[in-house]
């Protein structure tokens, strides 16, 4: 497991890998990516020094023995509890488009939900801007709620 420090060099390398891609089309998809991986990054160098120290040990175990949680749903739920609403919806709006990006569709998450495929590449499906927007509110504003500076 990695400690806070080395999330938190990730985190900000990954930001800036996000940053450059948003403002190089049509790579920018890319960037939103990074952006995500970013989020994940940030989130669990928070976390290292509260309880569940990383998502992927935490994950609470039924009494079948078995994980009541993905790590993804479980890292969710751990932003859904701990921070704010915004922080919360800048997430999920991170990872959504993180998902269609690299798989091509809509609607990934949810029981009996079926997936809408893109009729193109995200490189076209997402404009230039909406990336710096994830990159640059959504990003920006999850790691202040976290309250790690830049």
């Amino acid at each position: 497991m990695a400690d806070y420090a080395v999330h938190l060099s990730q985190a900000k390398h990954n930001e800036e890998v996000a940053n450059r891609l948003i403002k190089d089309p049509p790579y920018h998809d890319w960037g939103i990516t990074a952006a995500f991986y970013a989020a994940i990054h940030y989130l669990e160098s928070w976390l290292f020094n509260r309880r569940e120290k990383h998502t992927e040990t935490s994950i609470p175990v039924g009494m079948d023995g078995k994980l009541q949680f993905t790590p993804h749903a479980w890292r969710e739920r751990i932003v859904e509890r701990n921070l704010n609403r915004s922080a919360f919806k800048s997430f999920r709006k991170l990872r959504n488009a993180s998902e269609t990006a690299r798989y091509l569709s809509l609607y990934r998450i949810g029981p009996g939900r079926k997936p809408h495929w893109l009729g193109r590449p995200a490189s076209q499906y997402f404009r230039p801007e909406s990336a710096e927007i994830l990159v640059k509110e959504d990003l920006t504003g999850l790691r202040k709620e976290l309250k790690i500076k830049a």
